[in-house]
C-alpha cells in the first residue's frame, strides 16, 4: 500500500526497507550516516533534527535527554551518573561538534553543582561551549544571529547559573537580545 511504497521511496539508495522498519520500529538502531541521509531525504536536514544523535545513536539521545530532565529536577547524582554512561557510550574520539557543545555544557553544570568548579567556571565553560559555534559569542552581532537547538539549550544553563549568582546588566542585554532571536527562528 501507500506506507510500502513511502518506506521503499525514503530508503531507496540509503538502507534496505528492512533496515528503515526496524529502524522506525525500534528493533535496529540506526547510525548517525543513516540517519542524516533520511532526514535530508524528508527535507528536514538541520542541526536541530540530530543535534543529540550521534555516535551513540538512540541509545544515547535517550540518555541524553534523560540527563537534562534529571538536571531540570534536581537530581544531580543521577544526571551523574549519567553523564559517566553517556561518556562510556559515546567515545571522545568521536565526537561532534554537537557532541562537544554537549559535553562540555553538562559537563560544567553538573561540576558546579556538586562543588567540583565555582559558577564563574561554569560561565566560562558555558561561553566555551558556545564558542564552538558562535566563534566568539561577546563579539557576535545578535541582530543577525539564528541560534540552533545546542546553543538554546546553553543559554538555559547560562540562565540558570545567572539565576543563582545573580544577574548583571550586561548579561541581562545579552540574553534580552538572544531571547528575542529564538521568538523571531
Amino acid at each position: 500500500g501507500p506506507y510500502r511504497k513511502a518506506l521503499e521511496d525514503l530508503a531507496e539508495g540509503i538502507c534496505s526497507e528492512e533496515t528503515l522498519y526496524h529502524c522506525e520500529s525500534g528493533q535496529h538502531e540506526v547510525t548517525r550516516e543513516i540517519y542524516e541521509q533520511l532526514m535530508q531525504r524528508m527535507g528536514r536536514i538541520g542541526e536541530k533534527n540530530y543535534t543529540f544523535l550521534s555516535v551513540g545513536g538512540i541509545e544515547a539521545f535517550e540518555l541524553q535527554e534523560e540527563l537534562i530532565k534529571e538536571l531540570e529536577c534536581r537530581n544531580i547524582s543521577k544526571a551523574y551518573l549519567l553523564l559517566k554512561e553517556l561518556e562510556r557510550t559515546m567515545p571522545e574520539e568521536q565526537w561532534d561538534r554537537n557532541d562537544r557543545q554537549f559535553f562540555i555544557t553538562y559537563r560544567a553544570r553538573i561540576d558546579m553543582e556538586i562543588g567540583k568548579i565555582t559558577e564563574d567556571q561554569c560561565l566560562k565553560k558555558l561561553k566555551e561551549a558556545l564558542n564552538l559555534t558562535m566563534k566568539d559569542v561577546d563579539k557576535i552581532n545578535l541582530d543577525e544571529w539564528v541560534f540552533n537547538y545546542q546553543e538554546q539549550m546553553i543559554i538555559l544553563n547560562m540562565i540558570e547559573v545567572y539565576r543563582r549568582i545573580g544577574y548583571d546588566k550586561e548579561f541581562i542585554e545579552l540574553l534580552l537580545k538572544m531571547v528575542e532571536n529564538i521568538k523571531n527562528a
